[in-house]
């Protein structure tokens, strides 16, 4: 005892070689036997209890997945029907827009009364109107859906940027704008991207560029800077003698529904989502853009986008292709014979009333001769008769709808005769999905909802023409 009190309880617990002696003639100092139980026993009980911790923590953590994976479910759920909602609205809306359009483009076209036609135009162009704005809600939609995916197809950037310049070349010649573009030459041809949403974001841009510039110039250019290999970076530049915007204002442009300030709205019009939906696809591609502007002065916009560079194969059918304005799938070539295009005769599946007089109206203009089928059944059963060259078929039809009546066509349900008879897709539809099953079906091309008087007869011209080329090779 004297030693413990001496030398403390450190000194029982590890003592000395000398003091072990002591130790062990007291009678509370254990024996090495009990210590080796001890010891045994405690090590047990921490085996037991870090087998419990595991056990409970591998409990958890498979709560914690099935809990991610159920609210992962419920979230793809959501973002489905949120994109099935988006595509049924975008048709319903489309459907009697292309009626409202349609007919007031044919009063304008034929009215005698000016003040009559004055109206059709007016009814025609808010119309327009109406249909950009609800195509920009439905586009910010999809996009924060998800629902846009990107494609990587060749790429014609060159194409992208005049196709462009030629949809807003009227609008700036009615201002008397100088609609300026510029294509650097080291912009490669030989890239891959998704054409349709580059489209969009220019169009937005230079749209935006054209209806706040008074007089003066908007430039369009393009330049390439040093990327990866396999890659490519382009700068667009959009500029303009505009009206500017305050530097206050700069950020909040790109939020949806915001303009730089309200009455901009009120003076110009527009939803004030065009730069919002620039934004959130040039973030899509991993991209940035940026806006520099001076009060009074002008304003540039700068995007850049990384695009991946396409092989030599696809460079080759890219420069092929340039320059078509209809989209072929090599349907309509073989047995069926094209005939003079003046006298087609132009068969028009499609179940809404109003869209059957639209487009026997413009196939009439057209100098065309058409007839109605209001399901894919009776398509089947008129083509079958052999007294057309021509379908334009609606994809939403009941019963048998359009994708299925195409592919009956080109399975022979029609007569084999008939198989390749060119097709021309209409729809209203806007999600990609949609779209590639009606080209998977067998379409020759596609046209979009409201339906465009000059759009609709030159696709029907080069589709005929395309085939008459086709079946002229085959004959030789």
């Amino acid at each position: 005892m004297n030693y413990f009190l001496t030398y403390g309880p450190l000194a029982a617990i590890f003592p000395t070689k000398d003091a072990i002696p002591v130790l062990a003639q007291m009678p509370w100092y254990p024996r090495p036997e009990w210590v080796a139980v001890f010891a045994v026993v405690a090590l047990g009980g921490f085996m037991l209890l870090a087998r419990e911790h595991r056990r409970r923590m591998r409990c958890e953590n498979e709560r914690l997945e099935g809990v991610i994976r159920e609210r992962t479910r419920e979230l793809k759920e959501a973002h489905d029907a949120t994109f099935r909602f988006l595509a049924h609205l975008s048709h319903e809306i489309r459907t009697p827009m292309n009626g409202v359009i349609g007919i007031a483009q044919e009063l304008e076209l034929t009215c005698e009364d000016l003040r009559r036609r004055e109206h059709a135009s007016t009814i025609r162009r808010s119309g327009e109107f109406l249909l950009e704005i609800v195509d920009d809600v439905l586009a910010m939609g999809r996009i924060e859906a998800g629902g846009i995916e990107l494609e990587q197809v060749p790429l014609n950037v060159a194409e992208v940027l005049e196709d462009c310049i030629l949809l807003l070349r009227d609008t700036a010649r009615a201002k008397a704008l100088d609609l300026r573009l510029d294509i650097s030459p080291t912009v490669p041809a030989d890239l891959k991207g998704d054409p349709t949403r580059l489209r969009q974001i220019l169009i937005n841009l230079i749209s935006n560029a054209v209806k706040f510039t008074k007089k003066g110039f908007v430039e369009v250019a393009v330049e390439a800077e040093a990327g990866a290999d396999g890659e490519a970076k382009l700068r667009f530049i959009v500029r303009d003698t505009g009206l500017g915007i305050p530097a206050g204002a700069r950020k909040r442009i790109f939020e949806p529904f915001r303009q730089a300030d309200a009455s901009t709205t009120r003076l110009y019009g527009g939803s004030g989502l065009g730069l919002a939906i620039a934004k959130q696809l040039v973030d899509l591609h991993g991209g940035s853009i940026d806006v520099d502007s001076v009060e009074g002065e002008g304003t540039t916009f700068i995007v850049s986008i990384t695009f991946d560079r396409s092989s030599e194969r696809e460079s080759t059918m890219q420069k092929r292709d340039k320059g078509k304005s209809v989209e072929g799938n090599g349907a309509g070539r073989g047995e069926h014979s094209a005939p003079e295009q003046r006298d087609a005769r132009i068969l028009i599946a499609e179940d809404n009333p109003v869209n059957q007089r639209v487009c026997s109206i413009f196939l009439r203009r057209g100098g065309f001769e058409s007839e109605i089928a209001r399901d894919g059944r009776e398509t089947l059963e008129k083509v079958a008769s052999g007294r057309f060259d021509l379908v334009l078929m609606d994809m939403r039809m009941p019963g048998m709808d359009g994708i299925e009546a195409t592919k009956a066509i080109r399975a022979g349900e029609a007569g084999h005769l008939f198989r390749s008879i060119p097709i021309i897709g209409v729809s209203a539809a806007t999600d990609r999905e949609g779209c590639e099953r009606f080209s998977a079906a067998g379409i020759n091309a596609r046209l979009g909802k409201p339906l465009s008087m000059d759009d609709l007869l030159s696709a029907v011209q080069e589709t005929l023409a395309a085939a008459a080329d086709a079946d002229g090779k085959a004959g030789h």
